[in-house]
């Protein structure tokens, strides 16, 4: 009796709305649960269960920010609504090596739980990694002034973001730097300030130079073409001197 009422128990499978259950059958898979009453069969069937553990930024009571491990082992409910993974503070270093922290946030939904639970495994830290490596990427090609003066200059993560990601049964809704932070913004945009100065004084500089080349040449042209118009002016005059002496 009691083994009876055990595998009814674990044969009657209730799930809620925007949960999903991946229901394998003696090892391989067999069947997607959606929201409803379901049975399965006992022994045979059992669902399939996935982990995660991953590292993320969270609120104290006092307001102050802190690195957190979430975690959790053997879950058999994929979860569909729309997440949020914030992420800790990244370091990263710009196109003219400036010194930054991003402060990223993730928002991303499940749309394939049969294609999360095969091709990814801990699909949080794959994400935070794969977040992490474009933030660099798109970072380490911008200068520190088009980060923190250009919002859009670093939007094009959420494209890239989630061209990665599809493989992994999942739709990245966007990728956010929330902050930025970085030691001694002041000097840096300074040094950024006094080095864009310099370029421009060198461009100047080599522009006057060569207005100046191409007007000392059209001078020495003029020159030589008027000095050769006066000598053929001459040469003719002699000419016509000497035709007129014969003549006579």
């Amino acid at each position: 009796a009691l083994l009876l009422i055990y595998s009814i128990g674990i044969s009657v499978k209730v799930i809620k709305e925007r949960e999903v259950m991946v229901i394998e059958r003696l090892g391989r898979f067999h069947t997607t649960l959606t929201a409803g009453v379901h049975f399965i069969v006992p022994f045979i069937d059992r669902p399939k269960t996935y982990s995660y553990r991953y590292y993320a930024s969270t609120l104290t009571p006092t307001g102050q920010v802190q690195v957190e491990l979430k975690e959790a082992n053997d879950l058999t409910r994929v979860y569909t609504m729309d997440s949020v993974i914030d992420f800790p503070k990244q370091n990263v270093i710009t196109r003219d090596n400036a010194s930054l922290y991003l402060d990223a946030v993730l928002s991303y939904k499940i749309i394939n739980p049969k294609q999360m639970i095969y091709e990814s495994q801990n699909l949080q830290e794959m994400l935070s990694k794969l977040v992490q490596a474009q933030i660099r990427n798109v970072a380490g090609s911008l200068d520190v002034d088009q980060i923190i003066e250009d919002a859009n200059a670093i939007n094009v993560l959420s494209g890239l973001v989630d061209n990665e990601a599809s493989r992994w049964g999942v739709k990245i809704k966007f990728v956010k730097i929330q902050k930025i932070d970085t030691p001694g913004l002041e000097e840096v945009l300074a040094k950024k300030k006094k080095a864009d100065l310099q370029n421009k004084e060198v461009v100047i500089s080599a522009k006057a130079k060569k207005q100046t080349c191409v007007i000392e040449s059209e001078g020495m042209r003029d020159s030589l073409i008027k000095t050769s118009e006066g000598e053929a002016q001459e040469l003719l005059a002699r000419a016509n001197g000497q035709a007129r002496a014969i003549i006579n």
